[in-house]
């Protein structure tokens, strides 16, 4: 089989994909958009869920049942990360996906929420 996507050709042998499980989400009416938000070990644990949670209900496209949901999931080397999980009609998952990435980040700013990225710290002597 042959397919051309973005300028690429993938070749997939028949084989694998007769054997392989086929899921074709855009048939489903409704989609769950799932993110994990990582945040420093310095910020207020409730003021980070809540900062996710209100830019998740403030989104016209973002379903309100089942409910948005923002929860600690992981407490990393250098961050807490918060999972994130929104339902949205199916053609709207791409808007909500990257909307969300771009808005989570504002809000995070306007609270002086302090989102870690890898460090070095270099001692001379």
């Amino acid at each position: 089989m042959n397919i051309e996507m973005f300028k690429e050709t993938i070749f997939i042998p028949n084989g694998s994909l007769a054997n392989a499980p086929i899921i074709n989400y855009s048939t489903a009416p409704e989609r769950r958009v799932d993110f994990t938000f990582s945040a420093s070990y310095n910020n207020d644990i409730e003021l980070v869920k809540k900062v996710i949670m209100d830019v998740a209900l403030a989104h016209p496209k973002v379903l309100k049942d089942p409910a948005p949901f923002v929860r600690l999931d992981t407490h990393n080397a250098s961050s807490l990360d918060f999972t994130c999980r929104l339902w949205v009609k199916g053609a709207d998952y791409w808007d909500v996906h990257f909307d969300m990435l771009e808005q989570v980040k504002v809000a995070c700013d306007k609270n002086d929420i302090e989102i870690p990225y890898p460090q070095i710290v270099v001692h001379n002597g």
